[in-house]
């Protein structure tokens, strides 16, 4: 399609940088989670903790901001809380991010509007609630937030299905060519002379 065009591909991360484990955790067994999140506080570390959903909704069984908000105030010591979403004011995010950028909040709880443009080189810790109710790009995006100096990093992917082979393939490997290609074997490419984003459609020659 690009004909001639030169392509540079980045292998490697910056140097000091270390990969981002990634663990897949049950629901039910958050326990050991929180307890890590309430240790890396105590060192003067911070933690992201990312949900699909602003407001409980009755009909979605979903982690929500004020659900999330409770369980780590209920569940974590000496925790300074911050909240940020995109209903929010420019104002108000802003505000919000400052003080996580600066220190004064150890937990930051959001939606994906952190998911690029954050970098807070003490940030940690990065926890996706219901992680099975977004795209393997997203994850990887999200899990982009943290990792970002030479202190390592960790990122939880709390689900109700451990065996999800889209969180199997982000917890297998950090390189965004070997996501990108899982991505393209799961999902399908949908059709390129239509509008399906994904699936894989019939060809009279060939197919996928």
């Amino acid at each position: 399609m690009f004909g001639d065009l030169d392509i540079s591909s980045i292998k490697t991360m910056p140097a000091g940088r270390k990969s981002v484990i990634t663990r897949i955790i049950h629901k039910n067994n958050i326990g050991g989670l929180l307890k890590s999140i309430e240790n890396h506080i105590a060192q003067r570390e911070q933690a992201y903790v990312v949900v699909p959903l602003v407001n409980e909704n009755e009909l979605i069984d979903r982690v929500d901001i004020q659900e999330a908000h409770d369980l780590i105030k209920d569940n974590v010591k000496n925790v300074k809380i911050g909240i940020v979403y995109g209903k929010m004011t420019p104002k108000e995010k802003n505000a919000v991010m400052d003080e996580f950028y600066k220190g004064h909040i150890n937990v930051l709880i959001s939606t994906t509007v952190i998911e690029v443009g954050v970098n807070v080189k003490n940030a940690t810790i990065m926890t996706i609630f219901n992680a099975e109710c977004f795209g393997l790009a997203q994850l990887h995006q999200l899990r982009g937030r943290v990792g970002r100096s030479d202190l390592q990093a960790f990122c939880a992917l709390v689900c109700s299905d451990t065996n999800n082979p889209r969180l199997k393939a982000l917890e297998g490997t950090t390189d965004g060519f070997e996501i990108a290609e899982a991505d393209f074997r799961l999902r399908g490419p949908g059709d390129y002379l239509g509008n399906a984003q994904s699936g894989y459609a019939p060809l009279e020659y060939a197919d996928f």
